[in-house]
């Protein structure tokens, strides 16, 4: 669940930079999960300028700033315990 909440709104911003804020819910056995997020929050947390990674046709900086460092399970946690809430 963390990692479709993390992953997925995080690529939203890469795709789109014009996006402001991504809000997704996932229903999953009984409770909803959510993440509610501003783009600056999240520059801010990952120390990225999205305008910057979405130029950057190779995919290189995306790999190296965000993904290799970002994407795995213990820093999937972190990123829940901030930003992902469950009703």
């Amino acid at each position: 669940m963390n990692k479709a909440l993390m992953e997925e709104s995080t690529r939203l911003f890469r795709e789109f930079p014009a996006l402001a804020s991504v809000q997704v819910s996932l229903p999953f056995q009984g409770k909803t999960y959510y993440v509610d997020v501003t783009k600056q929050e999240i520059e801010d947390y990952f120390d990225v300028n999205f305008a910057d990674l979405h130029e950057d046709e190779t995919l290189d900086k995306w790999k190296s700033e965000v993904a290799e460092q970002y994407f795995t399970e213990e820093e999937r946690g972190k990123y829940a315990e901030k930003f992902i809430k469950v009703q």
